[in-house]
């Protein structure tokens, strides 16, 4: 590739984080970042049965994901497409059939020709261009590309951020609710506590009246008891005496 064009940049856009080599059938998950999708199926295949959870944070973010939400990131496949392409033409720029150099695009089989090649029936009618103008070209698209998924990661980004404050706000929110219930149950406790002692004071005092008034009627009875049963003692005697002892006055 040309020396104006950020291979540094191109390689770290298209590398997995994971085996940090150049991305192979890359995929996004829900927080934006990609990665090679074998890479990330054997993560979550090695972390997911020592967890036991169906959701794994994102390696780079945290941000959680499911193997079920993966999508293939076609606009990064072709970028990684089109660098492979250039390494391999900046590598080895002579045709192997011919063993001249490349100089010519065939488009229609996305194909570098030599001059020879160029001439081959099997590339007429094809449009054919100089190396040079396809290599623009395709520049100018892969740094569309790259601007847009920039952007595209600018806005993934502040999405998170985004939800990172939902989360902490709705967090901090769920334990104010936590601690009021907590402090509404203590008073609770507190308030019914003293109810309690309340009651059962009112229940004893109850009580002792209620001893002295049943107590007080319970020694009256005896007393009338008692009285009634000297009475039938006296009468009982008079019964056993004499006609005369008892129809006496």
């Amino acid at each position: 590739m040309g020396s104006d064009f950020s291979t540094v940049k191109i390689r770290k856009v298209t590398s997995c984080s994971i085996c940090k080599a150049m991305m192979s059938h890359p995929v996004s998950i829900n927080c934006g970042h990609s990665y090679c999708k074998s890479c990330i199926q054997s993560y979550y295949c090695n972390v997911s049965p020592k967890t036991g959870w169906k959701m794994l944070g994102c390696p780079l973010c945290s941000s959680p994901f499911s193997l079920e939400n993966l999508r293939p990131n076609k606009e990064l496949e072709t970028i990684i497409d089109m660098i492979k392409g250039m390494e391999e033409q900046d590598q080895d720029m002579v045709c192997e059939e011919h063993e001249e150099k490349f100089n010519r695009f065939c488009e229609d089989d996305g194909q570098l020709l030599c001059w020879r090649c160029y001439w081959e029936d099997r590339h007429k009618g094809h449009t054919l261009a100089h190396v040079k103008d396809v290599y623009q070209n395709y520049k100018e698209k892969l740094q569309n590309t790259m601007t847009k998924l920039r952007e595209l990661q600018e806005n993934h980004e502040v999405q998170i951020h985004f939800i990172t404050h939902q989360i902490n706000a709705w967090k901090d929110a769920v334990e104010d609710r936590r601690q009021t219930i907590k402090s509404n149950f203590k008073n609770l406790q507190s308030f019914l506590q003293e109810e309690e002692k309340f009651y059962l004071w009112r229940l004893e005092n109850e009580e002792k009246e209620m001893l002295v008034q049943l107590e007080g009627s319970e020694a009256n009875l005896q007393q009338t008891f008692e009285r009634a049963q000297c009475q039938i003692q006296e009468l009982e005697a008079k019964c056993q005496g004499s006609a005369q002892k008892l129809l006496q006055v």
